[in-house]
């Protein structure tokens, strides 16, 4: 992570989080919703809201995250550029560690992403952040549409050479 401040940032201090847990919703407001949509090139947000679960685990050496995370985005077709409403739900898990220099962090876990864990808190509003990008449908596309589909063409049956098909 950067040393600036992210658009939706959630920090929960590491000494308050035991092997028992805490629990945090976290809710975008309009301003950090729109500044996520420029960071990601979405057209909006209109909803983004995370659950997240911060345990201490593996003797006190490491915090695990587990996260949800529900969005209402706008993208841009791939084909046409239009607008495209998705809806987004998707569950994620983090770990982060701290690395003495020198030192091996052997982790009990094999699936988990592993994050240096760096400070005195963990940002979980940067993870859930992180977590819609890697959500998000990657090629989007408006409903019916296809790369066939365009071959000159916008979905309308208007020429995409702007002369309405008719030959100059």
């Amino acid at each position: 992570m950067t040393s600036e401040t992210p658009e939706f940032s959630r920090m929960v201090a590491v000494d308050r989080i035991d092997r028992r847990g805490l629990v945090r919703e976290i809710e975008a407001d309009a301003a950090e919703r729109a500044a996520l949509a420029r960071r990601f090139d979405l057209i909006g947000i209109d909803s983004f809201r995370a659950t997240v679960r911060a345990r201490s685990v593996n003797g006190g050496t490491a915090i695990r995250l587990d996260g949800h995370v529900d969005a209402e985005v706008t993208q841009r077709c791939v084909v046409t550029l239009g607008p495209v409403p998705e809806t987004v739900s998707s569950d994620f898990v983090l770990l982060f560690t701290r690395e003495e220099p020198g030192e091996e962090v052997d982790v009990a876990f094999e699936d988990e992403i592993v994050e240096p864990l760096e400070g005195n808190e963990i940002d979980i509003g940067e993870a859930a952040a992180q977590e819609l990008a890697v959500a998000l449908e990657p090629y989007p596309r408006a409903p019916g549409v296809s790369l066939e589909s365009v071959d000159g063409e916008r979905p309308d049956g208007e020429s995409l050479d702007g002369d309405g098909g008719q030959a100059a």
